[in-house]
């Protein structure tokens, strides 16, 4: 979503799609938060059903630990089945 940025821009932006999200779909379906420490990397996804449909997605933000300014935020909706 967009193009690469900053750690600290690229998490600003995380931030504001995860309360999207979490606005969004329904409560019983619950989001997880992942983070690496290494990388600095972190994701959230949810997964659940509702009215015998699945719903999934993640959230992610995901960059190189040499290069400070090339993070991205991936977002990726697999809908319901």
């Amino acid at each position: 979503m967009g193009g690469s940025g900053l750690k600290k821009e690229i998490d600003i932006q995380f931030k504001d799609y995860f309360e999207r999200i979490d606005l969004c779909i329904p409560d019983i379906i619950p989001i997880e938060v992942l983070k690496n420490k290494g990388s600095k990397n972190k994701i959230a996804f949810f997964t659940g059903f509702v009215d015998d449909k699945k719903y999934s997605g993640s959230l992610e933000v995901k960059g190189s630990e040499s290069q400070p300014n090339d993070y991205t935020l991936l977002l990726t909706i697999f809908g319901a089945e």
